[in-house]
C-alpha cells in the first residue's frame, strides 16, 4: 500500500485494520511507489524461491524499487501495525521487518507449511511404494524414520536447530486404541523441533574503560 494514513497512528487505515484482524497469511508492505513499481512482486520474487528456512524476509533489496524516506515516527507507526517498509540503511536499501499482519514472521509460516507438506509427501510416498506398511512396531519405526528425515533436512536448511536435536515419538502399537488399529489408523505420533528464524535486530551492551 502507498496509503499515507498507514504511516500515522490512526486506527482506520488498511494497515491498522489488517493488524486488528490478525490474519496469519497476509503481509503488508508500505511503499510510496506501491501503485507503479509493485514492490511486493519484487519482494516475493526475491524471497519465495529459496527453500523454506534458508531466507528471512527482512533485509531484502528489491530490484527496480525506490526505497522510502521515513521519519522515526512513521517507522514506529508502521511497526506498531506490523506493516513492513523499505528504507535505506548504511547506503543499502532493505526491507524491514518481514512480518505478517498478525506479528509473526513470514518465514515461520513458510517453515511450518514446508514441514507439513514434506512429511505428508514422505508418508504418502512410503504407502504408495510399499506392498504393505504393517501396523506393528517395525511399521511405526518406518514412519518415525521418515518424519525424522524431514526434520533433519530442516536442520540442514537452518529451519530447525541441531541443538536440541529434533525428536520423533511413536507409541507402542499396543497402546493405540484397538478399534483404530482395526481400521488401519495410527495415532499418537508426535515430533518436536526448535524453529530457527533469522536475526532481525541485534542489541549490544559494551563498556569501554581506561
Amino acid at each position: 500500500t502507498s496509503s499515507a494514513a498507514a504511516k500515522t497512528n490512526g486506527t482506520t487505515d488498511i494497515a491498522a485494520q489488517l493488524n486488528a484482524l490478525a490474519y496469519d497469511r497476509v503481509g503488508l508492505l508500505w511503499s510510496a511507489v506501491a501503485d507503479t513499481s509493485y514492490p511486493e512482486c519484487a519482494w516475493v520474487g526475491d524471497r519465495l524461491p529459496p527453500v523454506a528456512g534458508t531466507a528471512q524476509w527482512s533485509y531484502a533489496t528489491l530490484q527496480g524499487v525506490l526505497p522510502d524516506n521515513l521519519t522515526d515516527d512513521e517507522i514506529a507507526n508502521l511497526e506498531n501495525k506490523k506493516c513492513n517498509y523499505y528504507i535505506v540503511i548504511a547506503n543499502v536499501p532493505v526491507t524491514k521487518k518481514g512480518w505478517l499482519v498478525n506479528g509473526s514472521f513470514i518465514e515461520e509460516t513458510m517453515i511450518v507449511d514446508w514441514t507439513k507438506s514434506r512429511i505428508q509427501e514422505r508418508i504418502f510416498f512410503r504407502m504408495v511404494n510399499s506392498l504393505k506398511l504393517p501396523s506393528d512396531n517395525p511399521g511405526l519405526a518406518v514412519i518415525q524414520s521418515d518424519i525424522y528425515s524431514v526434520l533433519q533436512e530442516g536442520v540442514r536448511n537452518t529451519a530447525f536447530a541441531s541443538n536440541p536435536a529434533p525428536s520423533v515419538y511413536v507409541p507402542d502399537i499396543l497402546d493405540i486404541d484397538p478399534n483404530l488399529r482395526a481400521q488401519g489408523i495410527v495415532t499418537g505420533i508426535k515430533f518436536k523441533a526448535r524453529m530457527v528464524i533469522g536475526i532481525v535486530e541485534v542489541e549490544i551492551d559494551g563498556t569501554v574503560v581506561i
